[in-house]
């Protein structure tokens, strides 16, 4: 997915962050501003995995923290509608090595997504996986086409 957004696979490590619970929101949860960007090629049978803080107790979702660039953040910020559905959310942390001391993710606060899934064991795609990776390159070629020109 890193390489279809950001045309590469950046380095990146394994990680788990805890206060966060791993949710599938439907369509008809998405905010109404990314469904018109999202359709089409996506209609209401589209699902997508978001994240979302919680108090909830013995929350955890694993995941990669990948080691990007500020323009490669820009392409991730794009894909992800950030402002319209997303919402970039800072951690900062406490490392023994080089490792970064703040990671960026990407977030929703909606409390009335229904569906929570286990954040540590789940399927990488939920949408058909050629086709979002199809949709992910293409998103990125056009924005590097507007903003490099």
């Amino acid at each position: 997915m890193m390489k279809a957004v950001i045309g590469r696979v950046p380095k990146g490590y394994p990680a788990t962050i805890e206060g966060f619970e791993l949710c599938v929101q439907s369509w008809n949860e998405i905010p109404e501003e990314a469904k018109k960007i999202l359709s089409p090629p996506w209609d209401s049978s589209f699902k997508s995995y978001v994240l979302r803080p919680t108090l909830k107790q013995n929350k955890r979702v694993r995941g990669t923290v990948w080691l990007i660039t500020p323009q490669e953040r820009k392409l991730i910020d794009n894909w992800e509608l950030v402002g319209k559905w997303y919402h970039v959310f800072v951690l900062r942390i406490d490392t023994h090595d080089n490792l970064p001391k703040q990671i960026e993710i990407q977030v929703v606060y909606d409390q009335n997504i229904k569906k929570v899934v286990h954040g540590e064991y789940y399927r990488n795609y939920i949408a058909s996986k050629s086709k979002i990776l199809d949709l992910a390159e293409k998103v990125r070629n056009d924005y590097l086409k507007e903003h490099i020109n």
